[in-house]
């Protein structure tokens, strides 16, 4: 009875988007589909990707934008954000196309099971990570010093010295696709 009178209230409880989400949830339950939650994703690279104060000036609609970026899962919703941004406010500055770069790789490491890329000190760790030999011979071959514990589900790769978010994206391309 999440729709009816004994329900007042609790949107103000729970907030707007939660309680969108828990009515999603238990419609979907109700009609036999999967409700699981998407695992939660973790990329931390030392790159600069936000929305500028200076180029979306509204902090209403920078969280509305921020949202949509969230909420990409193909090129064509990157594509067409992207065209929005660009119909909207102008062609955007580097740390937008980062946070769009960002989505991209958010999209291939989804594909490919991987729910962290963070730096950790001279590597940048990947996991849960379950590369057969040839992925491993592959790895190890395009990146000389990479090490695979099978055992963690990680690969440590030894980060760049310059654009990460590039690197890290070609990575994910080469070996775990």
């Amino acid at each position: 009875n999440l729709l009816g009178g004994e329900q007042s209230g609790h949107i103000a409880d729970v907030g707007f988007d939660m309680y969108l989400r828990l009515v999603g949830e238990a419609v979907a339950s109700y009609r036999g589909e999967d409700t699981t939650p998407e695992p939660v994703m973790r990329i931390e690279l030392p790159v600069e990707a936000h929305l500028p104060s200076d180029y979306i000036t509204s902090e209403r609609l920078r969280l509305q934008m921020y949202k949509q970026i969230a909420e990409i899962r193909t090129s064509s919703d990157i594509d067409q954000i992207h065209a929005e941004l660009v119909d909207r406010y102008g062609e955007p500055p580097t740390a937008v196309a980062d946070l769009l770069s960002v989505a991209h790789l958010r999209n291939l490491c989804r594909a490919a099971g991987i729910e962290e890329v963070v730096t950790q000190g001279k590597n940048v760790r990947l996991s849960p990570v379950n590369l057969p030999e040839s992925r491993q011979m592959r790895l190890a071959r395009l990146y000389p010093g990479s090490v695979v514990k099978q055992a963690a589900e990680l690969v440590l790769v030894p980060k760049p010295e310059d654009d990460a978010l590039e690197w890290a994206t070609t990575l994910v391309e080469q070996v775990f696709e």
